[in-house]
């Protein structure tokens, strides 16, 4: 299918970027203000799960799960992305989870009338967080921050998943001033099955966020991106 593109007469921002020596991601707003990326906040509340499954296999097979997940789900987003911009999924370069993953995904991209803007930067001073958003596009024929994760089987729930795009619908909505009321998070499943896609309610997720960005605040955290 050919998707069409509309950005509204949108200027995306451009923010500079910085990684820490811990592997904290920052954006700096053009105020000068540095906000931690919302995954990083996000990152506070897997903080026990995390330590508790390292301690379980060990830390060099969780590093080596961490790499392979984070390599493979690069990849997912990249070809999405070229998909999205009317352009062919390179299937013949991709191993074959990852071209299952994107079979997963594809029929659920139908739902898509235009896209807005994809792989943007966004910030919030009433967040204080920053981020960037996989795709902002009419879904069903309203505004909706979408975001593309994958995984071995589906999710019983996904709080996370759903304040991460709740957070990028706010800063949206301030940058911009287009409301954005609902999310979708769209999980590729390994094996093959229909993707899992799960409606979000922006402002009921947003309450996760803002827990994990005061635990954030408060204590601080090392963790994934």
């Amino acid at each position: 299918m050919a998707f069409l593109h509309d950005n509204l007469n949108i200027n995306p921002i451009k923010l500079p970027v910085e990684t820490d020596a811990n592997g904290i991601r920052f954006y700096t707003s053009p105020a000068g203000l540095k906000y931690p990326s919302v995954t990083t906040a996000l990152g506070c509340m897997d903080s026990v799960w995390l330590a508790s499954w390292k301690a379980k296999v060990g830390e060099k097979e969780a590093a080596r799960v961490g790499a392979y997940a984070a390599n493979r789900g690069k990849i997912v987003h990249f070809q999405l992305e070229r998909y999205l911009q009317n352009q062919e999924i390179e299937w013949m370069r991709l191993m074959p989870d990852v071209r299952c993953l994107l079979k997963s995904i594809l029929p659920a991209l139908t739902n898509i009338n235009s896209i807005v803007l994809q792989e943007t930067q966004l910030y919030s001073d009433t967040l204080r967080l920053a981020g960037t958003a996989d795709l902002i596009c009419y879904w069903q024929n309203k505004l909706k921050v979408v975001d593309f994760k994958t995984s071995v089987e589906y999710k019983r729930d996904m709080p996370g998943y759903l304040a991460q795009v709740a957070g990028y619908a706010k800063m949206f909505t301030e940058r911009y001033g287009y409301e954005i009321l609902e999310t979708e998070v769209i999980v590729g499943i390994e094996s093959g099955k229909p993707a899992q896609v799960v409606c979000g309610n922006v402002e009921k997720d947003l309450s996760y966020l803002i827990e994990a960005r005061d635990v954030w605040e408060t204590k601080g955290c090392i963790h994934r991106q």
